[in-house]
């Protein structure tokens, strides 16, 4: 999920990924007020909608996604070989992305 003046990069790296894959990636638009689209992510995901399967949050609401079991570990995932190692370890994912010590979300 998007802020429109982020869409043409999206769209950019979902076709590249897209080709490199073979997976289809659909982007759904939302506004960008960070309230309006926390909104939109949280009815979504309480009533278990099939969409979004990957998103862009604030770092503020890794908590409350996680604790509502909304969050799906990445750590069986991702590997360390796979992600650059300064980026892996970096303070920011240390702090930031996990939750009860398990990886569950990544900077873009």
């Amino acid at each position: 999920m998007v802020q429109p003046n982020e869409i043409d990069f999206w769209e950019k790296l979902v076709a590249q990924f897209g080709l490199q894959s073979g997976i289809k990636v659909k982007i759904l638009r939302q506004p960008t007020d960070t309230d309006q689209r926390r909104q939109e992510l949280v009815v979504s995901l309480k009533s278990k909608r099939k969409e979004p399967d990957v998103f862009l949050m604030d770092v503020a609401w890794i908590a409350q996604f996680a604790a509502s079991g909304w969050l799906e570990p990445l750590d069986s995932y991702v590997k360390e070989d796979n992600l650059n190692l300064e980026v892996f370890c970096s303070r920011v994912v240390n702090l930031a992305d996990k939750y009860n010590g398990e990886l569950i979300a990544l900077p873009v």
